[in-house]
């Protein structure tokens, strides 16, 4: 059955989720720049009202993809993490769900990045980067506390998540392959925690 004519008995969620889905698949090909409520309509498979319905505007349906990234991210992290106790580990596991590992990773890195240069100049996309990057280096933080008890805690976690977020753009483009950026983590922690 057509999208268009699914009406009263579908799910209200489900739907909303698949039209933030055909949004968030134009943004990983096109970038911000390919983003219009009849293009986000056109592949939903919806009428232009029926978007329209759950958002009201584009910035409306850009938050809401911005939001289901960050739920996306959360359980491909938590899913490589089960079970995963040990510092080291849990930080080699995050540092491997932030790079483009294969084509979903790659494609919510794309994303991402989109998302990035938004919020250049959007200050509340920036506000909630910073968040997110805020609650990812207190884990960080967190998980090198005991490990380098005689160094900068902080300076350490910032020091990580700005080479595993380089290596994740360096990766994307090209310059470095999953194997070589890993690589370049697996050192890094090597040092780190031989400390």
């Amino acid at each position: 059955m057509d999208k268009r004519t699914r009406g009263v008995g579908a799910d209200h969620d489900a739907r909303r989720r698949e039209i933030v889905d055909a949004l968030l698949a134009i943004i990983s090909e096109q970038g911000l720049d390919g983003v219009s409520l009849r293009e986000v309509a056109t592949r939903a498979e919806v009428s232009v009202g029926r978007v329209q319905h759950y958002f009201r505007t584009k910035d409306q349906m850009l938050e809401a993809a911005f939001q289901r990234v960050n739920e996306l991210g959360t359980e491909l992290v938590g899913a490589r993490l089960a079970g995963e106790t040990a510092p080291r580990a849990v930080l080699r596991a995050i540092a491997t769900e932030l790079l483009p590992v294969d084509d979903l990773h790659r494609h919510a890195l794309h994303i991402g990045m989109a998302f990035t240069a938004r919020a250049v100049v959007e200050p509340t996309f920036a506000e909630r980067l910073r968040t997110g990057y805020g609650e990812l280096r207190d884990l960080f933080r967190l998980l090198l506390t005991n490990v380098v008890p005689d160094r900068d805690v902080a300076h350490e976690a910032d020091v990580l998540l700005s080479l595993i977020e380089g290596l994740s753009t360096h990766t994307l483009i090209g310059h470095h392959t999953v194997e070589s950026a890993l690589a370049v983590v697996d050192a890094h922690l090597d040092r780190v925690f031989s400390r």
